[in-house]
């Protein structure tokens, strides 16, 4: 019987506040694809999980449902997110997974009849009201996660890649711009012309650094922009990847134009330090070249160029990447836009959730 319900909501997952939650959800994903589960006595397919058993907390019953409907072995898991289904008559609650699995065992004795990868969705669900609501919630949190190879460390830049604080940016420049008797900027326009080193990005707004020293401006727009930081969100996924790709054994560091004190910051109140092997960002805030201290990164791990992906929003991280020897991941999320990264580096994403 297909449930009808009102609405999915979504919300933030804390281990230590859920006595409300009654089952997990688990979008697992093995060599690629998607795995589904179909019941004994359903000709339906729907993501495996189930409800919680008495002294088990939601993640236990995550992992304990994972095995039971699928067999898996060995595989890496992390929660997406918590989730309300709200019907005519009750409101429920449960936690979406994401599992990825690198071995599947036989299948265990239970009502699953057995199990079945897909590219996507299938057509005939059991729930097909709620399953894909939950699926595209999965699939924007995993999309950068499976644009990953076997890479032994993963270096990412911070802001536009992890952080999303692009609008923060164009906010700060349009009001400095406005006090300086210049014209307000657009994001569009934003994308198209901010680069690095930054003084020759504030030079094709204006600026006139005779008059204004750049070292004024850049002091006034860090002290604004960090005012509005509070406001600037982790893009969705983001702790998601890292807990999966740390406990994948994967070395993540982060290498930044921004101050090291402030990155250092940041990334503990956002919570992820734990994730991260190493943090390098720069000795003052005016965003120069980020090269050298990506020689200092690269040596500090003592893993190979040829091991190491490095993950960014701009062409100054193309640039970086290139005298690194790394491979580079382009993702036009961020403070440069999709064309004007793409004819620079092939390897360019229009965006993690696509």
């Amino acid at each position: 019987m297909y449930l009808k319900m009102d609405r999915v909501d979504f919300d933030r997952f804390l281990e230590s506040d859920q006595a409300h939650l009654e089952y997990a959800v688990i979008l697992a994903l093995h060599k690629g694809q998607w795995l589904f589960v179909k019941h004994c006595l359903r000709d339906t397919w729907e993501l495996p999980g189930g409800h919680r058993k008495p002294g088990e907390n939601i993640l236990q019953t995550a992992h304990r449902e994972l095995f039971e409907e699928t067999g898996a072995r060995e595989y890496q898991l992390a929660p997406i997110s918590g989730y309300s289904v709200s019907t005519a008559s009750r409101k429920s609650y449960g936690l979406l997974c994401f599992a990825s699995i690198d071995e599947l065992g036989p299948l265990p004795d239970s009502e699953i009849e057995r199990t079945r990868t897909f590219t996507g969705i299938p057509d005939a669900l059991t729930y097909p009201t709620i399953l894909p609501i939950l699926f595209r919630k999965g699939l924007r949190n995993t999309g950068l996660l499976r644009k990953f190879a076997s890479y032994k460390h993963i270096v990412f830049d911070w802001n536009g890649t992890l952080l999303d604080d692009t609008q923060i940016c164009v906010d700060v420049i349009s009001d400095l711009l406005s006090e300086h008797g210049l014209p307000r900027i657009s994001l569009e326009r934003y994308r198209e012309i901010f680069g690095f080193p930054v003084i020759d990005y504030y030079r094709k707004l204006g600026f006139d650094f005779e008059r204004t020293p750049f070292s004024l401006v850049g002091d006034h727009f860090i002290e604004r922009y960090r005012k509005r930081l509070g406001e600037a969100q982790l893009f969705e996924g983001v702790p998601l990847t890292l807990e999966i790709l740390k406990k994948k054994g994967v070395r993540l560091s982060i290498l930044s134009a921004a101050a090291q004190h402030h990155l250092d910051e940041a990334t503990a109140n956002y919570g992820l330090r734990p994730f991260l092997d190493l943090v390098f960002g720069t000795q003052d805030h005016y965003a120069s070249s980020k090269l050298e201290r990506g020689r200092e990164l690269i040596k500090t791990t003592s893993i190979p160029p040829s091991n190491t992906l490095l993950i960014g929003d701009t062409d100054h991280d193309l640039e970086v990447g290139a005298n690194l020897g790394v491979d580079i991941l382009l993702v036009a999320d961020g403070h440069q836009h999709y064309e004007r990264l793409l004819q620079k580096h092939p390897n360019t994403i229009y965006s993690r959730f696509d």
